[in-house]
């Protein structure tokens, strides 16, 4: 019994988040660099959240939906930083709320390789589960 949060097909029947979604998602808080593909700059932004199958980024930088992105969320791993690695399409872009500058983009990752996925789903585990969690309780386990 999730959350119900749209119609589907012509049917019109109700889903939820949990049928809806492939991936548990994670709230991350982490920082990133990405680079818009075949583009030497780098920008900065931060991971607000995520899943094995997709991230939700914040960022200064105006971005179109479709445009592909090589992505390195960064990560604790002791007392050093380590990061992932991997290429990303942006589906959806959302203006932030007003006083705050840039937006947030849904990316669909698109390409990583296994040492990567295997450094995400560590990441992930570390973790809250958005969906079996409190609202009012989004901070990384200690």
């Amino acid at each position: 019994s999730g959350r119900i949060i749209g119609i589907r097909g012509p049917e019109m029947k109700l889903q939820s988040v949990k049928e809806k979604r492939e991936y548990a998602r994670f709230v991350l808080d982490l920082p990133l660099e990405f680079q818009i593909t075949d583009l030497p700059d780098t920008f900065g932004g931060i991971a607000i959240d995520g899943s094995e199958g997709g991230l939700l980024i914040h960022s200064r930088r105006d971005l179109p939906p479709g445009t592909k992105l090589s992505i390195s969320v960064f990560f604790p791993n002791g007392f050093e930083l380590a990061d992932f690695h991997a290429v990303g399409e942006i589906l959806r872009k959302i203006p932030v709320d007003e006083g705050e500058q840039g937006y947030q983009y849904g990316i669909r990752i698109v390409e990583i390789d296994s040492p990567d996925r295997l450094k995400l789903r560590h990441t992930l585990s570390g973790f809250h589960d958005l969906e079996n969690t409190d609202p009012f309780i989004l901070a990384p386990k200690p």
